[in-house]
């Protein structure tokens, strides 16, 4: 029944929206799915690694160091997590310096205008 009345609440919204939203993250990016393509991090004492590349729907780039400290003991640092994704999601896609904020690819504001608290 959950899923059936989900469905039901997105196609109602898809209708009052006018679209079906976009996937906001890509197969690639999910924790099986084997990269697609790596970079190489070269490191002053010569050592090198390479690091999964990512790309999401919206068309941005990560790097994946997820394995970066385990194998190689170097940290990344990002004060105030400028350059850092803290997660990867498939329901909600941020992006604050633009003001976007989308859940299921729907706009927020779309939501709180046309939406109800099912959706």
């Amino acid at each position: 029944p959950g899923a059936a009345l989900h469905r039901t609440h997105r196609a109602r919204l898809t209708r009052s929206l006018g679209a079906s939203p976009p996937r906001l993250l890509r197969d690639d990016m999910t924790d099986g799915a084997p990269p697609c393509e790596a970079a190489t991090i070269t490191f002053p004492d010569g050592r090198t690694v390479k690091v999964p590349v990512l790309h999401d729907a919206a068309g941005a780039t990560f790097l994946d160091v997820r394995r970066l400290f385990p194998d190689t003991g170097v940290c990344t640092f990002d004060p105030g997590f400028n350059s850092t994704a803290s997660c990867a999601s498939t329901i909600t896609f941020i992006d604050g310096q633009n003001g976007r904020l989308l859940y299921r690819g729907y706009p927020i504001e779309d939501l709180a205008e046309h939406g109800d608290m099912v959706d």
